[in-house]
C-alpha cells in the first residue's frame, strides 16, 4: 500500500513539475517574442 501512494505521489510530483516548466517556458518564450517585436519597432 505504501509503495502505491509513493508511486502516486512521486508521479503527481513528476506531471506538476513537467507542467510548470512547460508554462515557464511558455511565459519566457512570449516574453522574448514581445521583446524582439519591441525591439524593431
Amino acid at each position: 500500500m505504501k509503495i502505491l501512494i509513493a508511486t502516486i505521489f512521486s508521479q503527481t510530483i513528476g506531471a506538476a513539475t513537467y507542467l510548470y516548466n512547460v508554462i515557464l517556458k511558455s511565459i519566457c518564450y512570449y516574453c522574448i517574442r514581445v521583446g524582439t517585436l519591441r525591439a524593431q519597432l
